[in-house]
């Protein structure tokens, strides 16, 4: 995933993509919508032809980029699972 960091620091994780859409920014946002710690989080994808998807999350205490990267870990579980789960069905 080719992206541009634009803000890091402890509280504040801010990027935009470069090479892809933004169905990933979706899970990531229905993965964190529910944290506590999440204080501000949000993504806009700007014109479909010419933007880039930008992503902010800001945190209450601990570390934005690793609650970013923490929530692509669990997520990539989720989808383990999820195959599987298919996988047996199949």
């Amino acid at each position: 995933m080719d992206v541009n960091i634009i803000e890091d620091e402890k509280n504040r994780f801010v990027f935009e993509l470069l090479s892809h859409d933004h169905t990933v920014l979706l899970l990531v946002k229905d993965h964190l919508k529910d944290n506590e710690d999440v204080k501000l989080l949000t993504f806009s994808v700007g014109h479909p032809e010419t933007g880039k998807p930008f992503f902010v999350l800001e945190t209450k205490k601990n570390n934005a980029k690793k609650l970013f990267l923490n929530s692509l870990s669990e997520i990539e579980k989720d989808l383990q699972k999820i195959q599987k789960d298919f996988e047996k069905k199949l």
